[in-house]
């Protein structure tokens, strides 16, 4: 069980971009590459979680609305295991009434980022969780 993140080596870390527009995912992945960090995304909430899982990502960059499972149910999935809630999770979303303070709590999200997002907001809050 980790119960935080290690200090990164001399490679980069690893951050996994849930997010269903191709543009934001894109826009996300590329901002993360030129930070000098490797972007992991998917485009489906399933294969979102099953590449958490799988990857142990450094943070993890999660669009509220997703086909086939919902942000807010792979949220509460990774807080909820003991073997991933170590994970930061950063959630997108476009509407504002969608997460309250109360939602962010309940979910343990770390943080929230509104669309439209651009690079230096992404990469801002990305330093801010892996204490760059």
């Amino acid at each position: 069980m980790r119960l935080f993140r290690p200090k990164p080596k001399t490679t980069s870390v690893r951050i996994l971009v849930i997010e269903d527009s191709e543009v934001d995912r894109k826009v996300a992945g590329k901002a993360i590459e030129l930070g000098g960090d490797t972007a992991l995304t998917a485009n489906d909430g399933t294969t979102g979680l099953a590449m958490a899982k799988e990857y142990l990502p450094d943070l993890i960059i999660l669009d509220l609305r997703l086909p086939l499972m919902s942000g807010q149910e792979i949220c509460k999935r990774i807080k909820g295991d003991k073997d991933y809630s170590w994970i930061p999770v950063i959630l997108l979303t476009a509407s504002s009434g969608v997460i309250t303070p109360e939602n962010m709590v309940e979910l343990k999200a770390n943080d929230l980022l509104m669309k439209p997002f651009n690079s230096d907001e992404l990469l801002a809050k990305v330093n801010k969780f892996l204490g760059i």
